[in-house]
């Protein structure tokens, strides 16, 4: 891509060292926190991974420190992937 940057050789690498990719499902109101609660049912407890919900009573200040804070915390050294269903 030009880049510098080779996303298989960062997942090749990953896996050498077991790292795993955190995994943020951010949705509206509650959609992901209840999809990831539907995959721990299915799978069990998942500590690489979490929900957070957009919601138009929380102010976007409070909304973004939540996902830096997951980020943070889910970020075992291999990234970590943010799946939503937002647009833009």
């Amino acid at each position: 891509m030009g880049d510098g940057f080779d996303e298989h050789e960062l997942v090749a690498e990953a896996f050498e060292q077991k790292e795993a990719v955190g995994i943020i499902i951010v949705s509206h109101v509650d959609l992901g926190s209840s999809l990831f609660r539907a995959a721990e049912f299915l799978l069990g407890t998942q500590y690489d991974c979490c929900g957070v919900s957009i919601n138009t009573s929380h102010d976007v200040s409070e909304t973004v420190q939540r996902l830096e804070d997951a980020a943070t915390r889910l970020d075992q050294g291999a990234g970590v992937l943010i799946l939503t269903d937002m647009f833009g």
